[in-house]
């Protein structure tokens, strides 16, 4: 039987340890990097309040009468009994 060559496969590196392996702190070091990071997070806070806003309906205006084929009220509008 052949022996698999060794040199096609180097050795893994060593493990890292948990202490240097814990990535949560954010180095923000720069001020151009801060004011980047800090525009990112109001733009996506901007953007979910543009959509909720454009997604929400006006009022009672918005609420059609009637299903547009004139079919009645529309289904999610309770009929009275």
């Amino acid at each position: 039987m052949a022996e698999p060559d060794r040199r096609a496969h180097p050795a893994a590196p060593a493990p890292i340890p948990a202490e240097k392996a814990r990535g949560a702190r954010i180095a923000l070091t720069t001020p151009a990097r801060r004011a980047i990071f800090i525009a990112g997070l109001v733009g996506f806070v901007v953007l979910a309040l543009l959509g909720w806003a454009v997604a929400a309906p006006a009022g009672p205006e918005a609420v059609p009468e009637t299903v547009p084929d004139g079919g009645g009220p529309p289904p999610y509008v309770r009929s009275p009994r």
